[in-house]
């Protein structure tokens, strides 16, 4: 451990540290707004609204030329990935909005756009007069799917098979039907054809994530998969002797139904993982299956692959396909570059339960080390476009091939119902449960991030006392330059390696907006009246960061000092909380909310979502609106916040580790968790007002700041400005309550 002092005396340098930052000499006063062209521009310009008359007309054309009444278009790209490459960007191209999540439908004579609460407002600014923006999550418009199923009876509805993944297209293909309506799949994607400009698929270098920021290796990972699949084939062999008999008797009736399929998941914890699991397993909703399929559903059990023969021939499973760009990145300890903000490469692996592992790629993108790290890890390469050839004609041998329900629908339509399998994924199970080195790394991936955020604070504080006007976009081009300077001893790797987002630097009216991003034409001066809000984090080698901070840079109003107070006890709520195992996130939700629903007020985003280890910011399958289980290992968000439109918004978020703990009363057989904090970065204690706190409250938030500057001081030695901006703010007093006429902050105790 780094050695520490008090807060009043000197600091060393830390000392002996392993993957964690060291020093380089830099002080954040080395750089002044005035020393940087870009700084004090003012650029509060409007940005341009996109006219789209043109690009609809075109696709109206090519939807006539297919007699298609409706062509859907969804944000994600062929890997449903939330995050997408320019080349994959058709939402933006044929609206021109520019969130990361949002559904285009387009018919005759009209177009909409579907957006959930996170970008209402956004959209409303960014659309032009062709379109008409719906609300998703409303008890009006639960969702476009279902908005698309309630079309005219008898219409034509088309959408890209690689783009709504089989779960969802099962359930549209049905709702359809039942309506004398049809679910149609152009053979070439209708934006695509239209879109002349549109930008070459990315074809950066993959690299391989060394085990030491891994914790297991590729073959570890590889046999992990393969031995699951041994497991899902003893429970079938299992299961037929016991289920051949109602079954056989359930499909020799005409129009009989076929069996439900059910799942058992296993409670046993992933080799490696951090911490221990509940000894009962937890509820789990089915999976989603086409009504075409008549084969026996699968079930998971908890026992071992020896436990029965298992079965044969195409009733067994040889395969598991992988669409998720994550999941392939984590099992094969690789890493790209081919989506900004997001290490993943775009590929689509399949592993078979012999030992045969594909890796289609473009195969330019493959180095030579990288190419024979593959080869002698058994995974051969095969370009990517070979895999619709390669599915159509079965080249995995005989069985079934396994799909999750999140795969694009268009694999489970070329390799036909009788020859796959629907589980959910055990790969994103396993890649979300995070092992020590990952948890270590973690650790000290938001130290590193932490030190990056006080530090650009502190630059702030010293710009706006001295006068100076500071841009959003200023503001937020400098927190990525602090990021990147980060202290390293000489000689070592450097850590980070880019935003693990696009900075959200909100002042004012902008910070309603929960993804709002400034850009260098159209963000807004910095206010010193009114709440700064900003969401940021970091992708380092060791970890991907997601922190948020609400500040003020003059005096809050009551109202806004009681909106952050109410949201600040949402946040400690969640970090507090004890539950047993076995409770999901879904369940805990409310602890967020419960401090401003007794304002009347609330949030319409989610509470939080888990985490990636230098892989995607947003992680499943856990999080605060999941039913799935909270294991220890899991990394998620905690991120209450509170959006007043048009006039200010209010967010604190930090990401905390599932961990097991040890209660009063507990028995031998229980096993409780709760939450350890891995971000690095202090409270605002003038946004509070102490009269809404309770006692405990306030000392919690005394000692979250007093362990924040403890944690940091070490590494801020020679950023004297830093360090002096850090003991300030955590040894403040609260808020702005009882301030007399020389402004003097009296803490009520």
């Amino acid at each position: 451990m780094p050695s520490r002092t008090a807060s009043g005396g000197s600091v060393d340098k830390p000392k002996g540290l392993t993957r964690m930052l060291t020093w380089r000499r830099h002080d954040s006063t080395s750089t002044l707004v005035s020393d940087e062209p870009a700084f004090g521009k003012k650029t509060d310009e409007p940005t341009e609204i996109l006219d789209t008359t043109s690009r609809l007309v075109a696709l109206r054309k090519k939807m006539l030329e297919e007699t298609i009444d409706y062509f859907i278009i969804p944000s994600e790209d062929g890997h449903l990935s939330e995050y997408v490459a320019d080349s994959d960007k058709r939402v933006r191209y044929i609206s021109g909005f520019t969130g990361s999540a949002a559904t285009a439908i387009v018919s005759k004579r009209s177009a909409y756009l579907f957006v959930d609460s996170r970008y209402w407002i956004q959209a409303e600014q960014e659309l032009d007069g062709n379109w008409t923006v719906h609300k998703t999550g409303t008890p009006e418009i639960k969702d476009w799917l279902d908005w698309a199923i309630t079309c005219p009876r008898g219409s034509k509805i088309a959408i890209d098979s690689r783009m709504i993944s089989h779960e969802r297209a099962t359930k549209l293909y049905k709702g359809l039907c039942e309506r004398g309506s049809k679910l149609a799949h152009p053979r070439q994607n209708l934006v695509d054809l239209i879109w002349d400009d549109r930008p070459q698929r990315p074809k950066n270098p993959v690299f391989v994530q060394p085990v030491e920021f891994t914790g297991k290796d590729i073959k570890e990972k590889l046999s992990d998969v393969r031995r699951w699949i041994r497991k899902q084939n003893a429970a079938i062999g299992k299961d037929k002797g016991v289920t051949r008999h109602a079954s056989n008797a359930s499909q020799s009736k005409p129009g009989a139904t076929p069996p439900k399929e059910t799942i058992k998941r296993s409670n046993t914890s992933p080799n490696g993982a951090s911490g221990k699991l509940s000894s009962t397993p937890p509820p789990q909703p089915p999976s989603a299956v086409p009504a075409r399929m008549n084969n026996p559903g699968v079930k998971r059990s908890n026992s071992s692959p020896s436990a029965a023969a298992g079965p044969s021939g195409a009733d067994k499973i040889s395969a598991v396909f992988v669409s998720d760009l994550a999941s392939i990145a984590y099992t094969l300890n690789l890493r790209g570059s081919d989506i900004l903000y997001n290490p993943v490469f775009t590929a689509y692996l399949l592993i078979g339960v012999e030992g045969k592992t594909t890796l289609f790629i473009d195969k330019v993108k493959v180095p030579t080390e990288v190419r024979d790290y593959l080869h002698e890890n058994g995974v051969s390469i095969r370009e990517y476009s070979d895999v619709w050839t390669f599915l159509r004609a079965k080249q995995w041998g005989d069985g079934k091939v396994v799909i999750n329900p999140d795969t694009p629908y268009a694999v489970s339509l070329i390799i036909g119902s009788s020859r796959y399998s629907v589980l959910p994924s055990y790969i994103e199970e396993i890649k979300a449960v995070k092992n020590d080195v990952e948890v270590s790394g973690m650790r000290a991936a938001y130290i590193r991030d932490g030190v990056a955020l006080v530090r650009w604070f502190a630059w702030l504080d010293q710009k706006f006392s001295q006068g100076y006007e500071i841009t959003e976009w200023e503001a937020s081009e400098k927190l990525t330059n602090f990021r990147d300077d980060e202290l390293r001893a000489p000689g070592a790797p450097k850590m980070f390696q880019g935003p693990a987002y696009e900075n959200i630097v909100a002042s004012g009216a902008n910070a309603a907006l929960p993804h709002y991003a400034p850009s260098q034409g159209g963000s807004k001066m910095i206010s010193r009246d009114e709440p700064f809000l900003v969401d940021s984090g970091g992708q380092y080698r060791d970890g991907t960061c997601d922190t948020t901070r609400t500040v003020h840079f003059g005096y809050p109003t009551v109202e806004q000092a009681e909106a952050f107070t109410r949201v600040l006890q949402g946040h400690m709520a969640i970090e507090t909380a004890v539950f047993p195992a076995g409770t999901s996130g879904s369940q805990l939700d409310v602890l967020a909310r419960k401090a401003l629903w007794r304002d009347g007020l609330n949030y319409l985003h989610g509470t939080g979502h888990g985490v990636g280890s230098f892989l995607n910011v947003h992680e499943g399958p856990h999080s605060f609106q999941s039913t799935t289980p909270l294991q220890p290992g899991h990394v998620i968000t905690n991120e209450p916040g509170y959006y007043k439109d048009g006039e200010f918004g209010v967010r604190i978020e930090s990401a905390l580790l599932v961990r097991e703990v040890v209660t009063k009363r507990q028995q031998d057989e229980d096993m409780w968790l709760g939450f350890e904090r891995l971000t690095q970065a202090p409270i605002q204690l003038k946004m509070v007002r102490a009269s809404m706190l309770t006692k405990d409250e306030r000392q919690w938030i005394k000692d979250h700041n007093n362990n924040v500057r403890k944690t940091l001081e070490p590494y801020l030695a020679e950023d004297k400005r830093a360090l002096k901006w850090l003991r300030r703010e955590c040894q403040k007093g609260f808020g702005n309550e009882g301030k007399g006429s020389a402004g003097l902050s009296i803490e009520w105790d």
